[in-house]
């Protein structure tokens, strides 16, 4: 079915400056790029905004520029009790019995976005008219809202998984929470480790979407920094003490011990994410040794450019999380890659495949050993397979969801 009209429903707005929004805000646009009509619905960028009026977003569907998504951001309702329940203001065991309690009656925490999008449901029904939905598992609250609307539409739904089931869902709920849910026409997940955990719980099979990078970033890189400067960067989210503390571990040995005295102030370490505050004890514990400078979260353009002129590309991986799909944007910088600790199977194989390289480090002398051998030979770009790279790009990854909806919405199980 050619010219789909979908709604799709993520929490975060496209506008927020985190990696939440960038799935649903990507693959909206990607896919009013193929030729499609795309409504994002999402909570509102400030949740005390004014709600917009529903005849007014009638109106503006009737008259709206497809060539882009509409976005639709919806404020929550004023809910205190789950507000202070998702933030752990109460007392763990009332605070278990509330959470539990919302996810049988209501399937979920996020009752107070649910509500606040409620007045939209009907108009877009009935205005826009949509063959399918696609929510995103960040929250079962926009799988609610999916499927509420496709059922008011008389339209399938499909269940996107992006973050991982067993991580957000608490360990004696996910197979009610699961059910609950289980109508979806089609389900697709972040990665092949979602795939996985998916299988356990539900019963549509998954199809592989990744979160990719611009088809621009695949372009062939530039040259790294001039030999009088050696850039290196850390990005996204630092998570457990262990793994940041073995990084700062490893630099600061490598800058003691394989860095003469009179050649660290071409070192700097920049950092590009949320977690200030703990690169600040790391800037810290480097004093004296390197410069390090936390940037908060860049536009992608930025941030590029900085990935591509570095010598070495640093994220730490965290455990929970399934898949770092962050992986795509430090390939396309094609410089090496070192993540701390070690990358999953999934990740190497990837890397592997476009020609990338990966330096997997357990502790901070592995740290100390890939730094020292990076300096030693600072790399040119190590020849990133270009037209590899492109499979994983938004748009060739749009003509998979494309596929799976289109499927959908015609009565297949994609």
């Amino acid at each position: 079915m050619s010219g789909l009209r979908i709604v799709m429903v993520g929490h975060c707005h496209p506008d927020m400056p985190h990696v939440c929004a960038m799935r649903m805000r990507c693959f909206a646009g990607a896919m009013a790029g193929r030729g499609h009509r795309v409504v994002l619905l999402s909570e509102s960028l400030a949740r005390d905004g004014p709600a917009p009026d529903p005849e007014r977003v009638s109106r503006d569907l009737d008259g709206h520029d497809w060539t882009v998504p509409y976005r639709l951001g919806c404020p929550p309702r004023r809910a205190p009790l789950l507000e202070g329940v998702r933030r752990g203001r109460f007392p763990a065991v009332p605070r278990k019995a509330v959470i539990a309690a919302c996810y049988v009656l209501r399937g979920g925490v996020f009752g107070d976005w649910v509500a606040g999008s409620r007045p939209y449901w009907q108009p877009l029904a009935d205005v826009f008219r949509p063959h399918v939905t696609w929510g995103t598992f960040g929250n079962t609250g926009a799988w609610t809202i999916a499927r509420t609307i496709a059922r008011r539409a008389g339209c399938p739904w499909v269940m996107d998984l992006k973050d991982s089931w067993d991580a957000f869902i608490p360990s004696g709920l996910r197979r009610v929470v699961a059910r609950r849910y289980g109508d979806a026409a089609a389900l697709t997940v972040l990665s092949r480790a979602h795939a996985g955990q998916a299988e356990q719980w539900f019963a549509a099979q998954p199809v592989v979407v990744y979160s990719g990078v611009p088809a621009d970033l695949a372009a062939p890189a530039g040259d790294a920094a001039d030999d009088d400067t050696f850039p290196l960067t850390l990005t996204g989210g630092l998570y457990g003490e262990e793994h940041l503390d073995a990084l700062g571990a490893g630099l600061a040995a490598w800058l003691e011990k394989d860095v003469a005295r009179d050649q660290r102030h071409r070192v700097t370490l920049a950092y590009f994410g949320s977690d200030g505050e703990r690169v600040a004890t790391l800037a810290r514990r480097l004093d004296g040794l390197c410069r390090v400078h936390a940037n908060g979260f860049r536009p992608l353009p930025e941030l590029h450019e900085a990935l591509r002129r570095a010598r070495l590309n640093i994220f730490i991986r965290c455990h929970g999380v399934l898949f770092h799909h962050k992986v795509f944007e430090l390939l396309s910088a094609d410089r090496p890659i070192l993540c701390l600790p070690g990358a999953g199977d999934e990740t190497r194989a990837i890397v592997a495949d476009v020609g990338g390289t990966l330096l997997g480090c357990g502790g901070a002398e592995d740290v100390r050993q890939a730094l020292a051998r990076v300096w030693r030979d600072p790399p040119a770009p190590a020849g990133i397979l270009r037209e590899r790279l492109l499979r994983y790009s938004w748009e060739s990854q749009a003509a998979i969801l494309e596929d799976v909806l289109d499927k959908a919405a015609a009565g297949c199980v994609a």
